[in-house]
């Protein structure tokens, strides 16, 4: 099995494409460099480099390897330094931004713990409008957030939190409440409370989404901005709502929440983070809220894949929003 030596002398040696060059970088001579890659490339069963008497370059086999090797190395530094911060006891500041609901996620245990093991990190939790939460990790304005954003930009990280669902959120006093669960298309003509286009576009357009493939076009009484004041409407006698299940954890009153039979649209959320903006504090906190959450999706049952909308089909989901009646 290859060395992560042999590795660092392969990138060298991409970047400098000059064996002798590449040899004092890594101080060493140019034979047992030269030994190394022949070894490496006999092991792979493909010729990384071409080389003429007076060049040498990278196959196409290896610019591909030689992305794959850079992430590799650039992870193992990411491991050795977030190695001795946790040994070393971190210390610092950490500003998580959050959406409302996801404290319902298992979100606070994951900082608790974190809290537990580096006591010298002061962790300041703020509640953040979803879009507004990546233009503040984008811009370095916060170091790590959880969003139930569907759609994360390319130039954020993530990782997904244990898998959640939408259900109906109904009165107890609903002729349906205590059913195991609910075909969408017999709520057709229930009022619903939804949330406001303006405030949540992306909770709007994934709760549009479900109702548009069901083939349903909800009668929307109220609008809401945010999913607490939804269940609150609802336990008030205002219409249904179709809410994250595990918003049946705050226990309000009054409400019951019951699966969708067919349905099933994932409710996404993620942990996301700025790569530019990754020190050895950010790291070592998405490295363990990255381990915790291993450990949580392990857990959980399987369900239904997430729905993306993109493209045409964001288009047609758009139109849709038109046929929605008010009341």
């Amino acid at each position: 099995m290859m060395r992560l030596r042999t590795l660092r002398y392969f990138a060298i040696l991409a970047e400098e494409l000059h064996y002798g060059r590449a040899a004092r970088r890594l101080s060493i001579t140019q034979p047992p460099l030269s030994a190394s890659i022949k070894v490496l490339e006999e092991e792979l069963g493909v010729q990384l480099f071409a080389r003429t008497s007076r060049e040498v370059h990278l196959t196409a086999a290896g610019e591909a390897y030689y992305a794959e090797v850079k992430k590799v190395l650039e992870g193992m530094v990411r491991a050795e330094r977030a190695a001795k911060t946790a040994d070393q006891g971190a210390t610092g500041n950490l500003n998580i931004g959050f959406g409302a609901s996801l404290i319902y996620r298992g979100i606070l245990n994951i900082i608790n713990e974190f809290s537990l093991k580096f006591p010298r990190v002061d962790v300041e939790l703020i509640e953040t409008p979803q879009l507004e939460l990546l233009e503040k990790l984008q811009e370095k304005q916060l170091d790590v957030g959880f969003t139930n954003t569907p759609s994360i930009p390319d130039s954020l990280c993530s990782l997904p939190l244990p898998d959640d669902e939408f259900a109906v959120c109904l009165s107890i006093k609903h002729p349906l409440a205590y059913e195991a669960e609910i075909d969408i298309e017999t709520l057709a003509n229930e009022k619903f409370v939804m949330f406001d286009h303006d405030i949540g576009p992306l909770n709007y357009q994934t709760i549009s989404s479900i109702f548009h493939q069901a083939g349903v076009h909800p009668r929307l009484a109220h609008r809401a901005r945010g999913w607490l004041t939804m269940m609150a409407m609802v336990a008030g006698g205002c219409g249904l709502a179709l809410l994250p299940l595990s918003m049946a954890r705050v226990g309000m009153d009054g409400v019951r929440f019951v699966p969708l039979s067919r349905a099933r649209t994932l409710a996404v959320a993620k942990m996301v983070w700025n790569p530019e903006n990754c020190g050895a504090l950010i790291e070592s906190f998405t490295a363990f809220a990255g381990t915790m959450l291993s450990h949580m999706i392990g857990s959980e049952p399987a369900q239904a894949s997430s729905l993306f909308l993109c493209g045409n089909e964001g288009k047609r989901i758009e139109d849709f929003h038109a046929t929605l009646k008010l009341d």
